[in-house]
């Protein structure tokens, strides 16, 4: 009875399951819907160890307003890095370079949305990530100092995801 009563406590992300169900498939038929609301169920109860405990969440929601423009913002700079890491390839002079990024977030949640980010931009890619610290593997020009990789992440990415979980 216990496990009933926490599963319908996880009607949020239940509906977040389904929803996601729905667009995926995009399609109304009845099988559907029923394998959508099965599959749906058992993501809320498997899930149960990993994104809750018995306060409820473990993560603290983000503002669906910050992280649409957190996505926004993502979209330009994935654009802007991708004509950059084009013209480097094209004219030359470029090395591939590891350093660390150590981000002054400290929830999980944030640190793995930022390590994504960065991995979607073209010409960098997380390459691991120990607590606060993201290792990064990234193309550059010859010569680029590392407070100008370092920077945009700092002042934009971590910035907005600041604003969005408070």
């Amino acid at each position: 009875m216990k496990v009933v009563m926490t599963y319908f406590k996880r009607w949020p992300f239940f509906i977040v399951m389904m929803v996601f169900w729905m667009l995926f498939n995009f399609n109304l038929n009845i099988d559907t819907i029923i394998y959508g609301l099965i599959i749906s169920s058992l993501m809320t109860i498997f899930t149960s160890q990993v994104l809750f405990d018995q306060k409820g969440y473990r993560y603290k929601r983000i503002r669906w307003f910050a992280l649409f423009n957190y996505i926004l913002m993502l979209i330009v700079e994935i654009f802007k890095a991708a004509f950059m890491y084009i013209l480097i390839i094209i004219r030359g002079g470029y090395e591939v370079i590891v350093f660390d990024l150590k981000l002054t977030l400290t929830d999980p949640i944030e640190i793995a949305l930022i390590a994504n980010s960065i991995t979607l931009t073209p010409g960098t890619v997380s390459v691991d990530v120990n607590g606060q610290v993201i290792t990064v593997l990234a193309i550059v020009k010859i010569g680029t100092p590392l407070a100008d990789i370092e920077g945009p992440i700092h002042t934009q990415f971590e910035k907005v995801i600041r604003r969005a979980g408070q």
